[in-house]
């Protein structure tokens, strides 16, 4: 079978924590004399890799929003608890870029 053309579509929701959340997608045509597996690859890394561009600063203002609470709400605990509480909020940040270099 010889295979012409394909669309490859990538879509990204992002949950932007305020009852809101932000919808990336990325969409588009690939026309050939023949498509390989290889090329349908390399359009699939791209409409990844353009995903992911888009995200990032989505992704960094909604760290800095939660950071910002948690911080807010660390101040408001018992001094005996506020290492605790840091340390955790620490970890969870380290998680979600861990996160962000995986996606």
């Amino acid at each position: 079978m010889k295979v012409i053309g394909a669309q490859v579509s990538v879509t990204r929701t992002i949950n932007l924590d305020n009852y809101e959340s932000a919808k990336l997608a990325v969409t588009f045509d690939i026309e050939s004399d023949e498509l390989t597996a290889e090329d349908m690859a390399e359009a699939w890394d791209w409409a990844k890799a353009e995903i992911k561009e888009q995200a990032a600063p989505l992704l960094e203002a909604r760290r800095r929003i939660r950071s910002k609470k948690w911080m807010q709400v660390i101040g408001g605990l018992p001094r005996d608890l506020r290492g605790i509480a840091e340390q955790i909020l620490q970890e969870t940040q380290q998680d979600i870029e861990g996160e962000m270099e995986d996606d």
